[in-house]
């Protein structure tokens, strides 16, 4: 990882059935405790309707490059607890070396 690491992080990846028959996901570690550099970013902003401010929970993770996260898959974050789903993963291309894998995340608990 070119980033400096401020935590360590475990992919949570897979799908079950609950009593009723619907899916829900599960905590099955497909990757456990990477180091990765974990940021929450929020924008305040208002609802048309109400008008009442709120700060969506959103995070941005940077790790090795190459490293195996694809969308959907959940993150959680060792230090703090919090589990996050992935929305968009990003590995840009580099001449000399692999750059950082990028991945926006958003709050699940």
């Amino acid at each position: 990882m070119i980033g400096v690491a401020n935590t360590r992080i475990s992919v949570l990846r897979g799908t079950s059935e609950d009593p009723r028959g619907e899916p829900q996901d599960d905590e099955t570690v497909a990757l456990p405790s990477l180091p990765a550099s974990l940021l929450e970013v929020g924008k305040r902003i208002s609802t048309y309707q109400t008008g009442t401010p709120m700060v969506p929970r959103k995070a941005v993770l940077r790790m090795t490059g190459g490293t195996d996260i694809r969308d959907g898959d959940r993150i959680r974050d060792e230090r703090s607890g919090k589990v996050w789903a992935v929305d968009a993963v990003t590995q840009p291309t580099g001449l000399a070396f692999t750059p950082d894998l990028v991945a926006n995340l958003s709050r699940v608990n």
